[in-house]
């Protein structure tokens, strides 16, 4: 160190500064030591990254498991839901058999009218066939009673004649 250059300032003295650490020399050793530091380093930073990326992997494998564990419970809900579809499948179809037999009912019910508006009309007919039947004996029952009566009127003028011809007995 150079001492010869220093600069007093007021009552201290100048201590001498040291040269730059960039100024300094290396040897061979001392590279070789930094070089094996930052093998060390590098190599505490690659278990450093490893050991993260392993608990990251640990983590994932967990998440996994877990979404496996949801999914198994998924595809349970899924089947249970896939019975109760099939369950209202089958429901459906009964309905459809019932509707089908309620068709054929109405379909029945339909016939049904149909003949009793046939029958209706039937009787209509036959009423009215009746009533001029009824209207023709009444005539004929009239004409009858009025031949009949005349009959009753002749037979009465005949015995009025015949009487007086008659002869007692004697």
């Amino acid at each position: 160190m150079n001492h010869s250059k220093q600069k007093r300032t007021g009552s201290l003295p100048k201590l001498p500064l040291p040269p730059e650490t960039r100024d300094l020399t290396a040897t061979q050793g001392m590279l070789q030591l930094v070089r094996t530091e930052l093998k060390e380093d590098i190599s505490g930073l690659r278990s450093e990254m490893k050991a993260g990326f392993s608990k990251i992997d640990a983590r994932f494998k967990r998440v996994d498991a877990r979404f496996n564990t949801i999914d198994a419970r998924f595809n349970t809900i899924d089947a249970r839901f896939d019975k109760i579809d099939a369950r209202f499948n089958e429901i459906d179809g009964r309905f459809g058999e019932v509707d089908g037999k309620f068709h054929e009912v109405v379909a029945a019910i339909h016939g049904l009218t149909a003949q009793v508006a046939r029958q209706g009309m039937l009787v209509e007919e036959q009423n009215a066939r009746n009533n001029i039947v009824l209207e023709a004996l009444t005539g004929l029952t009239q004409r009858q009673n009025r031949v009949e009566s005349r009959m009753d009127e002749t037979e009465k003028l005949v015995h009025a004649f015949v009487r007086p011809v008659r002869k007692p007995a004697t």
